[in-house]
C-alpha cells in the first residue's frame, strides 16, 4: 500500500529541499496536501493546479504500455505532457511525481517486495544453450547467463548507491577563426607583401652566412711546404 493509500504524507516539499525541510515553503506544500487529502475523503472536489495536471500527464504517459514512444521514456513522456524533453529526468527527481509514480506503480501490484524478488531472480538468471547437429537439436543444457547477471547486479549496486557517480569532466572548446573574405586587390597586396618579407629573409640569411665565413680562423701553414 502506498503513503498515499495509507494517509502518510510523501516526501513532498520544495524542490531541490530536504524532505525533512521544514522551511515555510515546504510547510505549505504539505499543508496543501493534507487538505487535499481531506477532500477526498470526504468525496469534495479537489482544485488541482497547472502543474499537477502537467504532473500527471506525465506520469501516464511514462507508464502507458500501449505507447511504445513514451513508455519508460522520461525524455518522450516529457513532450507528451507538456514539458521540454531534456526535463524528463528531473521530473523524476521531483517528490511529488516520484510520489504519483510509486502509488500508481503499486495500485498494479509493483510494490518494493515484488521489484526485490525480481531483482534476485535477476541476479541468479540461467538461459538455454541448444547443440544442433545436421539441422536436428541433439542437446540442451542450462547455463549462467553471465551477461543479464551483470546488468541486475549493477542494476542492484546502483539503488543501493554502491556505485558512485563519475565527476562531469570539463571539456575544451575548439574555435576556429577563418580568413575573411578578400577583394582580389587586398589578395594580391598579401601576396606582395609575403614576397617581401621572404625577400628579405633570405637576404639576411645571406648576410650572416658572409659574416660567419669572414670570422672564420685562417687554417695554419705547414713550414714543410716551403
Amino acid at each position: 500500500m502506498s503513503e498515499q493509500e495509507q494517509g502518510k504524507p510523501p516526501a513532498l516539499g520544495a524542490r531541490r529541499h530536504r524532505p525533512e525541510c521544514l522551511c515555510k515553503m515546504c510547510t505549505r506544500i504539505r499543508e496543501a496536501w493534507a487538505k487535499g487529502q481531506e477532500r477526498r475523503a470526504q468525496g469534495k472536489p479537489v482544485r488541482v493546479s497547472a502543474t499537477q495536471m502537467k504532473q500527471q500527464r506525465f506520469v501516464q504517459a511514462i507508464l502507458d504500455t500501449d505507447n511504445p514512444e513514451t513508455f519508460g521514456s522520461p525524455a518522450n513522456a516529457a513532450l507528451a505532457a507538456g514539458y521540454a524533453a531534456s526535463t524528463g529526468k528531473q521530473l523524476l527527481n521531483q517528490p511529488q511525481v516520484k510520489s504519483t509514480l510509486l502509488a500508481a506503480m503499486e495500485r498494479t501490484g509493483i510494490t518494493e517486495k515484488f521489484l526485490a524478488q525480481r531483482l534476485k531472480e535477476g541476479l541468479l538468471a540461467t538461459e538455454t544453450k541448444f547443440f544442433h547437429h545436421q539441422g536436428h537439436v541433439v542437446e540442451q543444457r542450462e547455463v549462467i547467463d553471465y551477461h543479464g547477471r551483470v546488468k541486475f547486479q549493477e542494476i542492484a549496486h546502483r539503488l543501493r548507491g554502491d556505485l558512485q557517480q563519475e565527476a562531469p569532466q570539463a571539456q575544451a572548446a575548439l574555435i576556429l577563426r577563418l580568413p575573411e573574405r578578400q577583394t582580389p586587390e587586398e589578395w594580391q597586396a598579401d601576396a606582395e607583401k609575403w614576397n617581401q618579407e621572404q625577400e628579405a629573409k633570405r637576404l639576411r640569411e645571406q648576410e650572416e652566412a658572409g659574416r660567419a665565413e669572414q670570422d672564420k680562423p685562417a687554417e695554419p701553414t705547414d713550414p714543410s711546404n716551403d
